[in-house]
């Protein structure tokens, strides 16, 4: 879709410790919104009924039943992205799902691509997971239009480490799928350093629940809640595949 491949790709992300709320949301010119809940599942497609907006205290995703504000996780919310882009968020807000609305307040992330690295794109897979407040880890992968595997997908990835984020030299990302063509499970190996001094960070996740899925003006959206792993700390995440 030629509207969504000449914006910056935009990727939210959010779900709370106990799996009471979680969701994501994709803004690349278009821009679609999916959201799960003990109450059912609920989405908001097309920037007519979706707006994302940056200002000084972070992002902020709103539409006429939801408003959730991503604010940097740092001193002062005065953190600044990571080198491939990546924020980590607190999120504070509301969602109303069948006419009952619930309250949000849980860790989020959010990644910013800019326009030059997403021309000619055909899909995203963005994996994010949280072990606290100021604790966690995203990764994600684009793949170009007419590719045939994950051989040619392009990765970026942040740890974020309690006081600082971390970057990551060579992300990897293997994703077990059940039939449906959604994620079962996920391993990571997320490689740190430089030179001869690199190491790996790994986590691992599996499906937490049924995806909740959006679509429509050429964007379709799927986002699956997880229970994540990694160097003995176990939190919650998901996992964003979106085809634009």
């Amino acid at each position: 879709m030629s509207t969504a491949k000449s914006r910056p790709l935009r990727l939210l992300c959010f779900g709370d410790a106990a799996g009471e709320v979680w969701g994501g949301a994709v803004s690349a010119g278009t821009a679609a919104l999916a959201f799960g809940t003990p109450d059912g599942t609920g989405s908001a497609i097309g920037s007519g009924e979706l707006s994302v907006r940056h200002d000084d205290d972070g992002w902020l995703l709103s539409g006429q039943d939801f408003e959730l504000r991503f604010s940097p996780v740092g001193e002062d919310g005065a953190a600044e992205p990571s080198a491939a882009g990546d924020e980590l968020c607190h999120v504070e807000g509301r969602l109303s799902v069948a006419g009952n609305e619930r309250a949000v307040s849980c860790p989020g992330t959010v990644s910013v691509e800019p326009e030059t690295r997403i021309g000619g794109l055909d899909s995203v897979r963005a994996l994010s997971g949280w072990f606290g407040d100021d604790h966690g880890l995203t990764v994600r992968a684009l793949r170009p239009a007419g590719s045939d595997g994950h051989e040619q997908d392009a990765l970026a990835a942040t740890l974020f480490d309690p006081e600082e984020w971390v970057a990551v030299t060579d992300p990897r990302l293997s994703t077990t799928f059940r039939p449906s063509e959604l994620p079962a499970r996920a391993s990571l190996e997320l490689w740190v350093g430089d030179g001869e001094e690199l190491y790996p960070r790994r986590a691992a996740a599996e499906a937490a629940g049924q995806a909740a899925e959006a679509g429509g003006d050429g964007l379709r959206l799927a986002i699956t809640p997880l229970h994540c792993h990694s160097a003995g700390h176990d939190g919650t995440g998901v996992y964003l595949i979106a085809h634009l």
